[in-house]
């Protein structure tokens, strides 16, 4: 679902243990349209935490009921 070629930004912390992972949301992106909860569902065998979104020059962290759109770029 996320493509590393999508990654505009990779920072590691914590000696390499923890990586933020920024990717945009491109328009064949199989995210858009569904909220952060439901893909958590979809695939409980990935973890994964959303950390921050970035929105037409917004940045905000996001709650479980957004939805995730085209261009978004995504701190995972």
């Amino acid at each position: 679902m996320i493509r590393s070629s999508s990654a505009v930004e990779v920072v590691h912390f914590n000696d390499k243990q923890i990586t933020l992972l920024g990717i945009k949301i491109e328009e064949s992106s199989p995210l858009i349209g569904r909220t952060i909860k439901n893909v958590g569902l979809s695939n409980p065998y990935i973890p994964h935490k959303v950390a921050v979104v970035d929105r037409n020059d917004a940045t905000f962290i996001p709650h479980d009921d957004i939805v995730y759109a085209k261009n978004d770029v995504v701190y995972f």
